[in-house]
């Protein structure tokens, strides 16, 4: 697996990678840009940790830097002169000339060699920076539903086929689907929802048609984006015979949100708790 994330520090944008190796992680972070605007130049990062030792055991620093042959856009090297800048401009010469390559690369590694007790304690250094790399979600390329509705099927029966909560299996079919939901533009997903889920009441006739539909709030639930929130309280909260089994599954996946929910979900809620008396079908507890 290979993930990309972007951030911003101080003055440069950087992307950061990682994927396993054999025996341990091969994390690489790639320097965008430079101090200097239109240089040609590249920075990389490269850390290889053991997963046996849980140490890095390879840190590799490789540099380049062109500097450039014309200025930037917008440059104007007479621009807080004094005197007259126009004379200046005119007095300049009107000869073109090369700027000759100037360019240097560096190359630098530290190898772990062997490992000792250190005869005193180790001190951290006080000046020592700790901060995390947040990944919120793995960025996927988009798929078309006709590629992976075969796969979905699959596990939605997998998942109907284990019925105890703690089965390995269930829960590996359930992280599959979601993957493969997750990469699936949002009308694919609606589809989906419509499908199993419904928007008009319909009661299921058979077991299975009645586990596709929660394990479709499930799985929405776990996708947790604003689109798929906005589908279960369409098709859950907003139903048009709304089902009291199935609206408390659904609120389970918003109880532990780490941003606020869409608002159509909050007028929703706000409006089952507070106007007036409703009544539910298929209480299941």
């Amino acid at each position: 697996m290979k993930v990309h994330l972007f951030s911003v520090f101080c003055d440069h944008e950087s992307t950061y990678s990682v994927k396993h190796t054999e025996d341990g992680l091969h994390f690489k972070k790639t320097k965008h840009g430079h101090v200097v605007a239109n240089a040609n130049a590249s920075h990389t990062k490269e850390i290889l940790y053991d997963r046996t030792l849980q140490i890095p055991h390879t840190i590799s620093v490789h540099e380049h830097f062109k500097a450039p042959k014309k200025a930037p856009p917008g440059f104007d090297a007479h621009e807080g002169l004094p005197g007259d800048n126009q004379k200046h401009r005119r007095l300049e010469s009107t000869d073109d000339f090369d700027l000759p390559d100037m360019h240097g690369t560096s190359h630098s590694t530290i190898k772990l060699v062997g490992q000792s007790e250190s005869p005193e304690p180790v001190t951290i250094p006080s000046d020592l920076v700790e901060d995390t790399l947040k990944i919120d979600r793995v960025p996927h390329s988009q798929v078309d539903l006709s590629e992976v509705h075969e796969d979905i099927i699959t596990n939605m029966t997998c998942m109907r086929e284990h019925t105890s909560a703690k089965s390995p299996e269930k829960a590996k079919c359930f992280h599959h689907l979601v993957s493969l939901v997750s990469r699936l533009p949002t009308e694919n997903v609606t589809h989906l929802a419509e499908k199993h889920i419904g928007r008009g009441g319909s009661n299921p006739h058979r077991d299975d048609e009645l586990r596709n539909r929660e394990i479709a709030i499930d799985v929405l639930g776990a996708l947790a984006t604003e689109s798929a929130q906005t589908l279960l309280t369409e098709m859950v909260l907003l139903n048009n015979k709304p089902n009291a089994s199935l609206i408390m599954r659904a609120l389970l996946h918003f109880v532990e949100l780490k941003r606020p929910p869409p608002e159509i979900f909050v007028e929703s809620l706000e409006s089952v708790v507070f106007d007036g008396v409703h009544s539910f079908s298929g209480i299941q507890c």
